[in-house]
């Protein structure tokens, strides 16, 4: 550690770099936002100034692993370069889930001990699923009356949550009553209910 903290004052007194007194500040991160598209991705923050030697061995246990992340995910956490820091999972990441990742203000660089002052945290959403394909399709018409309602779907979904998301609604004229259509056939008069199609809205 002071051998690092001494190389990096040498580089910032022979080469004047701009950074060297700069504060330590989070640049950029990853994944972040809705549908990002993760798999097996690691959670990357990306900083303004090295806080790891190249000599420093990269991987360290899970439990020393500054990222917190809920809900928890088993995983490893590394540095990547010297101003990378990762956290790679052991299985790719639950489908349809807000992750919120926070790094602690007291993350402290291995370089020159500058710590980060304020937790620095965000959110990724893993994608949802979506309709692919449905049959019978949007406005199909002449299909059998007693038809098998087919939807794909982008990805698996517990089946237990289904009845509570879809429902079936009648949108064509409402059934006549007896007498109603009693009085039509003495008229002679044809059902209202087979002048139009029967509609349905799933």
């Amino acid at each position: 550690m002071r051998l690092s903290k001494l190389v990096f004052a040498v580089l910032c007194a022979a080469m004047a770099l701009p950074l060297c007194g700069a504060p330590l500040k989070v640049v950029s991160v990853s994944p972040k936002g809705d549908n990002a598209r993760t798999g097996m991705a690691a959670v990357s923050v990306t900083f303004n100034q090295p806080v790891a030697a190249l000599s420093e061995k990269s991987a360290f246990a899970t439990a020393d692993c500054p990222l917190n992340i809920t809900p928890a995910v088993p995983g490893k956490c590394r540095f990547s370069g010297t101003q990378t820091l990762q956290f790679e999972p052991e299985k790719p990441w639950q489908s349809a889930t807000q992750y919120n990742v926070t790094l602690p203000g007291t993350f402290k660089s291995r370089v020159n001990g500058q710590t980060l002052g304020a937790d620095y945290g965000w959110t990724f959403t893993t994608p949802r699923p979506y309709v692919q394909s449905v049959t019978p399709a949007h406005n199909e018409q002449f299909i059998d009356v007693h038809p098998l309602i087919y939807v794909t779907l982008s990805q698996p979904v517990d089946l237990s949550t289904v009845p509570a998301a879809v429902s079936l609604s009648y949108q064509g004229p409402q059934p006549l009553r007896w007498w109603e259509e009693l009085m039509n056939r003495w008229n002679n008069k044809k059902p209202a209910l087979q002048t139009s199609p029967f509609p349905y809205a799933v």
